[in-house]
């Protein structure tokens, strides 16, 4: 199993990727951690707002869910959730287009999530938002499962690493967003992730190298969640230091 974090500034798990290659029978694999980040997160009773922005699982043997179709689209409604300021900028963009939903997802993401993070203003005051992205490597073209193995594979690929490059291009735009992207350590995913334009936003954690044994994968997630509250801890105080200042 593989996992990548994209890093944004000022966030306590600014960079974190991880990467497992056992299997998710002993109950520790990347479903197991990204569902219990984001239990963990969205359970915190001391913040006044949910510290998960948002989560996408893909599953191989789902048709509706092995494909990146859904991917911004999904993102978008659930920022809406999650920061509801966002809410009156997505509608907009949709009723100004209701197309958008069916155009490219490079578009939806420009007009569905950069542009209404853009809308609000300044966003350094804006506590970060955890993106969850779970099963990167089951992210598939399902169209494609009838042609030959080898194309097929080439489909697998392009489609991870088109979703990899729109993290990127979300991390690119300096919004309060990190992510948390778990998958098997496909050679053309582990490639793009240490490629010059993701190296230097990612870290990498084997969770094969870290141990064979569910407390190490459970320490690895309390010390994650530690840090991930300590953060949120500062970021929710110099607001409130900030708004007592205001005269």
């Amino acid at each position: 199993m593989s996992s990548y974090f994209a890093n944004s500034r000022d966030f306590a798990i600014n960079k974190l990727t991880v990467n497992n290659n056992t299997s998710e029978g002993n109950g520790y694999g990347k479903t197991a951690i990204a569902g219990t980040v984001s239990k963990k997160m969205e359970s915190r009773t001391d913040l006044d707002f949910n510290p998960v922005g948002a989560t996408s699982f893909f599953w191989r043997t789902s048709d509706e869910r092995n494909s990146p179709a859904r991917f911004i689209i999904t993102l978008a409604y659930q920022f809406t959730i999650s920061i509801p300021e966002l809410a009156p900028h997505v509608e907009a963009a949709v009723k100004q287009n209701p197309m958008v939903l069916n155009k490219a997802l490079e578009v939806q993401l420009t007009k569905l999530i950069v542009e209404p993070f853009q809308s609000l203003g300044e966003l350094d005051d804006m506590p970060h938002r955890l993106v969850i992205i779970d099963g990167l490597d089951e992210c598939i073209n399902s169209e494609q499962q009838s042609r030959v193995e080898k194309q097929y594979a080439e489909d697998q690929e392009r489609v991870q690493v088109r979703v990899l490059e729109l993290i990127r291009i979300l991390h690119s735009h300096n919004l309060p967003l990190c992510f948390l992207v778990l998958s098997r350590p496909e050679p053309w995913i582990k490639q793009h992730i240490e490629s010059r334009s993701f190296q230097p936003i990612t870290e990498t954690l084997d969770l094969y190298e870290v141990g064979d044994h569910l407390e190490d994968a459970e320490k690895f997630v309390r010390d994650e969640l530690a840090r991930i509250a300590e953060s949120l801890d500062h970021s929710q105080a110099t607001t409130k230091s900030g708004l007592g200042n205001v005269s």
